[in-house]
């Protein structure tokens, strides 16, 4: 009879975690959707999701959403906000175990270290904005590069 009720207890936290993880993903794409014509209804969408997200469980998803927030913010100007968001995506993207990253030999993702020295480049810290976009090359150069006979074009 335990072994029944646990059973079905794992089954329910499983079972939940994928209704999460599908509720973040859909309210990912809503942000990805808005971000450029409806910035406030993009940033409703990330707000939600940072309300419903365990940070302590990091996924590319919840990464992405912190970056999309950081982002929409530096286009409006606030500067001190962004870089909160752009921290912590970095951080949640150095939390995500290798093995799940869809890029495994990044250190670092480049398009949020390249927008990270914009911000600094903006606000004339010349110094700053240089060591980002170096630290951005440099993660870009350790991307895996598809075969051309793999692209798009073809």
């Amino acid at each position: 009879m335990k072994l029944i009720f646990i059973t079905l207890i794992a089954c329910n936290i499983c079972f939940s975690q994928q209704d999460l993880n599908a509720k973040i993903e859909s309210l990912k794409d809503s942000v990805l959707l808005y971000k450029d014509t409806k910035p406030d209804k993009a940033l409703s969408f990330g707000f939600q999701v940072l309300e419903i997200a365990d940070l302590s469980n990091p996924t590319q998803s919840i990464h992405a959403v912190y970056y999309r927030i950081g982002e929409i913010l530096f286009y409006r100007g606030l500067d001190a906000d962004a870089i909160g968001f752009f921290d912590q995506s970095l951080k949640l993207f150095e939390a995500i175990p290798v093995k799940i990253r869809s890029e495994k030999n990044i250190n670092l993702p480049p398009w949020v270290l390249v927008t990270i020295g914009n911000l600094y480049f903006k606000n004339k810290d010349y110094g700053k904005a240089k060591l980002k976009y170096a630290e951005a090359l440099d993660n870009f150069n350790l991307y895996e590069r598809p075969l051309l006979t793999n692209s798009w074009w073809y």
